[in-house]
């Protein structure tokens, strides 16, 4: 920091020290959690938040992999992200090449199409007539209620 301004050394100070805190207030709940999940399930009941386990186990995750449904529905969460993914980047790329062509016919209509799919999803419309048949709308219940 050599020739620099005292309003930029302060600027530097007080960035750092605000990432050091984002990065502690990001990895502490990760971390805690890492914790209780290696630590025996009646010590973690007992209370006492600390990131280091004080009766190191891997019993919780053996029991978690022991029940088959789960392991089913985590294979099923794996194999819908990777299609997914995989499937949206392959239609993305397709469109955006038939978009950038000139003479395309329809590229304003599927273009228009194409953005309102990616921002209204598929359960906007079935909540909006969830909260219209229970009278939410123009409430402020709307926001409290899920």
């Amino acid at each position: 920091m050599k020739n620099t301004k005292l309003s930029n050394k302060i600027f530097t100070v007080c960035n750092v020290i605000f990432m050091v805190l984002f990065v502690v207030v990001t990895l502490y709940p990760v971390l805690n959690t890492l914790a209780i999940s290696l630590n025996k399930g009646l010590d973690a009941v007992k209370g006492g938040i600390h990131l280091i386990p004080r009766v190191f186990t891997f019993e919780n995750y053996a029991t978690v992999l022991k029940k088959q449904n789960l392991m089913t529905g985590a294979l099923i969460t794996v194999f819908r992200t990777i299609v997914g993914t995989f499937s949206s980047l392959i239609a993305n790329a397709i469109l955006a090449f038939i978009v950038s062509r000139k003479r395309f016919l329809f590229k304003s209509q599927l273009s228009l199409f194409w953005v309102i799919t990616m921002y209204v999803n598929g359960g906007m419309i079935p909540i909006f007539l969830l909260y219209k048949g229970m009278n939410l709308t123009g409430t402020f219940w709307v926001y409290i209620i899920p």
